[in-house]
Order: structure tokens, then sequence, then C-alpha cells
């Protein structure tokens, strides 16, 4: 049976041995924090650095305040950075990213030499006639449509069968020329249908834009599958990824290690797919899980084809277990 099964606050008030030998049962508010130490102290040795999607936020800029927030609770990592990120393979750019007066140029290079650069439609829509039209021709002229569903139209397979009908979220309306971009996880209105992500090849790398609920809470409201597709094209370079409802965190480290965080108050079970492994060893009961090989068929496209098609597939093994409400489970990869 899974261990893990039960919430890992569960033996906050169990008796505690004092040096006399004898026991109390605590009853303060304080033990709260004592015993979410000794939580902490089983695993925290154990993690490396943490590790995301760069997000380029430069100093003092303001813009789709809190969206990085929203993201990591759809179970993306972010990496805060406040300088363009050159070393990275992917970079998210927000609207906040606009405070960089030489943006388009360090875009443009970084696409050239193989990068891949996420925008949002908030950001494009802020630079107007002055962003990326260099690279692909793609319109936020500030309208917006309702989407109801997600899938069916052009492109279906990116998003699956269509689901979640009459959701009505407002979201961006994005124009591109057809002959050198590519639409993904396609979504209806009443009487039409637009792309969530348009792609480009630029030189060796790729650009995408993304289109962003303008309400960000509305990113809750996205069926599995879509949530899906996001984690993977904003995280394919990492070595985990999510498949889970909304309101389940991904937290990642460079020694492989990761934490799934359900912030829902229910139990929910997770699945993730990583790349190069065996096992899991989950770090607060050192008891060992299996996985199987990932039947995707998606495999990790390469750095100027992604974009064209299923953003969440994958070529790793596949783990599934449960994770109790207001919890967390913590492993490492072997």
């Amino acid at each position: 049976s899974d261990t893990n099964s039960a919430p890992i606050l569960a033996k906050l008030g169990d008796p505690i041995l004092q040096p006399d030998g004898l026991t109390y049962s605590p009853n303060m508010v304080a033990r709260i924090a004592g015993y979410s130490a000794e939580v902490l102290d089983r695993f925290l040795g154990r993690l490396g650095r943490p590790i995301g999607v760069a997000t380029y936020k430069p100093c003092n800029s303001v813009g789709e305040a809190y969206l990085p927030n929203y993201l990591g609770m759809i179970g993306v990592p972010i990496d805060l950075v406040p300088e363009f990120p050159t070393n990275a393979s992917t970079v998210l750019l927000t609207a906040a990213s606009i405070y960089d007066k030489d943006l388009v140029t360090k875009v443009k290079q970084f696409v050239q030499a193989g990068g891949r650069v996420i925008a949002t439609t908030g950001l494009i829509e802020a630079l107007g006639e002055k962003g990326f039209q260099d690279i692909v021709e793609i319109e936020v002229s500030g309208h917006r449509v309702v989407a109801k569903n997600f899938g069916g139209g052009r492109g279906a397979g990116a998003a699956g069968a269509r689901a979640e009908t009459d959701l009505n979220l407002i979201l961006p309306q994005m124009r591109h020329f057809e002959n050198d971009s590519w639409m993904g996880i396609p979504f209806n209105t009443a009487a039409s249908s637009y792309p969530m992500v348009i792609s480009a090849s630029y030189g060796q790398g790729t650009f995408y834009a993304l289109a962003i609920p303008d309400d960000f809470a509305d990113l809750y409201r996205l069926p599995e599958n879509v949530l899906n597709q996001i984690r993977g094209l904003l995280g394919r370079d990492l070595f985990v990824r999510l498949n889970a409802p909304d309101h389940i965190s991904l937290f990642t480290y460079h020694n492989r290690t990761f934490i799934v965080q359900n912030f829902q108050s229910q139990s929910v079970v997770a699945r993730v797919s990583v790349v190069r492994a065996n096992h899991l060893l989950d770090l607060l009961n050192d008891q060992s899980i299996a996985g199987t090989p990932s039947s995707d068929g998606g495999g990790r496209s390469g750095r100027s084809g992604g974009g064209r098609g299923n953003f969440a597939g994958s070529d790793g093994t596949v783990f599934s277990f449960a994770v109790p409400a207001h919890s967390f489970r913590v492993f490492a990869v072997e």
C-alpha cells in the first residue's frame, strides 16, 4: 500500500518521548512549526539547487504581475531571473520583460543561435509595432474572443478530443501568416477556431507566442490535457514533466530531485514523466517506485521543429502516485 496516502502532518498530535522516558501529547500551536521542521529534516539536505523555466523579469519591472505564480500553480517550475539568460535553452518572456530596451535584439540573437523563446500575448501586445515582426508576423491587436472549448478545428490532435464545453474563457485573439508559422492548442469560439499557441522557426531556434487569459486564474479552469501541453511547451528541457490537474505544483532541482505539491482539498493521483529514469526513490520513506515506459510517442522534438504538434509528448518513464490533500511527495531519480 501507499505509505504516503495519509497526510504528512497526520502524526502532528502523536505523543512525544521525553528524556526521562515519559511522553506527553502536544497541544500547542507551536508544535506545528516544530513538526514541520522535523519533516523537512528528512529530505531538505538531499535536494539540489532549484531549477526551472528561465523567466526574464528585469529589476524593478512591472507587467502581467504574478503571472509566474499562476503558472507555478499549474505545474510549471519557474526560475525568475533579472538578466536575459543567454545560457538557458528556453526563455519565458512576459509583459515585464519590456523594461529591457534591448529586448527584441537579444531575442533575435538568442533564437537565431538555437534557443527557444516563449512570449506571452501580453508582451507582444505591449510591444506593438516595435516587437518581433522580423522573427514572425504575429499580431495581438487587443481584440478578445470567448473560448467555449478546446480541441477540434485544424491541429485538433494537439489538444486531444474536444473537452470542457462552455468554458467561456476570455483569450487574446492572435493573427498570423500561416506560411511561416504553425498553430497549437486550438480552441473553439461559438463559430470559429483559434490557436492558443503559435510557433515559428527562426535561424536555428523557435519562437512561440502563448495566449494568456485576461484573468490569470482562468488558467486553473483549462482542461487537464491543455494544462499538460502548456507544461510540455514551457518545461520541455526539464528532466521531469507533470501530468495532473490544476493547483498541483512541481519543484525541480539540478541533482534530479523534485517535489510534487498538492494545493487542492482532496487527494489526487499525479503522473510524472522522467527522462533517463528506472525508479523513483521516495525521500520521505526511502521506498522505491517503479515506472513504465511512456506510450505517448510524442518524443522531445528538436529546437527548430517543436511547436508544430503535440507539446505534451515525452520519451521518459512514467510514474503514478497519490498526493494527499494539502501535502506533497519528494523524490530522487534513480
